[in-house]
């Protein structure tokens, strides 16, 4: 049962209310790249593990509208390719 829970997927509303902000965001945030989602006939869903990943991902960058979205997104995968780098 334990796993299930670790696969809770949350609607893009859902997704608003747990970062405080609005749906029109969270779309940015997911056409972006910024915030990975899966489509299910007509809307989107997040899971549990992608919103958290995204919390600490993100955490101390500004990601309030695109431009911003955008370059915080080349941080993070800058970040990424180093520790690929170091740890290889």
């Amino acid at each position: 049962m334990e796993r299930i829970d670790s696969i809770k997927m949350f609607t893009q509303a859902e997704v608003a209310d747990i970062l405080h902000c609005n749906k029109d965001n969270v779309t940015m945030l997911r056409e972006a790249g910024v915030l990975k989602a899966i489509k299910t006939g007509r809307s989107y869903m997040f899971s549990r593990m992608e919103l958290e990943d995204f919390m600490n991902r993100y955490a101390g960058l500004d990601v309030s509208n695109l431009n911003n979205a955008i370059s915080s997104l080349a941080v993070v995968e800058s970040k990424k390719r180093l520790e690929d780098y170091v740890s290889s």
